[in-house]
């Protein structure tokens, strides 16, 4: 009996530990996201937050929401046949009332880049520069702001890598490492994108 307890609270002891591991460095948005963002996943799932200033004479939510729901219709008709796939999440306020917020998801980066028109690839770094990505940036350090020769970053072969070409607020699946130089790090472990129209990189654990 005393061995059955045993082993009991062993198994107990790898599954708290399993979970704890398996959260360990992912970052999640807030609850309530009050500026334009993105969001990867890690298996690629893409979800973008549009977020537009509410004025209630110009339109209701119910009928923004009704626009919002046949495009996404007239989108999956269209490029279903690639793969590409996007849901319609939520239209709603937010909590002061005087935006409006709409998110949506796509099953993957290109699904979001054939809907927006902005580049967005996810994977890893060999994989971007298979796809003809080049490191020729400046990049920092997350952790204390250290410059970073982009020819090291190159060489990180398989760690994780977002490319971004909107100046939205973005959030990996896991903490960022390095970034280019004129995007900036949230407290939140999110990153301000670059405003001046170039690529933003991220390069994660």
């Amino acid at each position: 009996m005393r061995g059955r307890k045993k082993k009991a609270l062993f198994t107990g002891l790898i599954c708290l530990c399993m979970l704890f591991f398996a959260g360990c460095g992912r970052i999640d948005p807030p609850e309530e996201v009050t500026v334009p963002s993105l969001a990867v996943s890690d298996d690629g799932k893409v979800t973008l937050w549009l977020v537009e200033p509410f004025d209630q004479d110009y339109y209701q939510v119910d009928e923004l929401e009704a626009m919002v729901e046949a495009e996404i219709v007239s989108y999956n008709q269209q490029y279903q046949p690639a793969g590409y796939l996007a849901e319609l999440l939520d239209v709603s306020r937010s909590s002061e009332g005087d935006k409006v917020v709409v998110s949506l998801r796509f099953n993957n980066a290109e699904a979001y880049t054939a809907y927006s028109g902005a580049k967005l690839f996810y994977g890893t770094v060999m994989e971007a520069r298979l796809a003809g990505y080049g490191f020729d940036q400046s990049f920092v350090s997350a952790k204390d702001g250290k410059t970073v020769a982009g020819n090291e970053i190159a060489s990180k072969r398989d760690q994780h890598i977002l490319i971004v070409e909107s100046g939205v607020r973005i959030y990996g699946p896991y903490k960022p490492r390095y970034l280019t130089a004129d995007a900036a790090l949230c407290e939140d472990d999110g990153v301000e994108a670059s405003q001046t129209g170039k690529s933003t990189y991220i390069i994660m654990k």
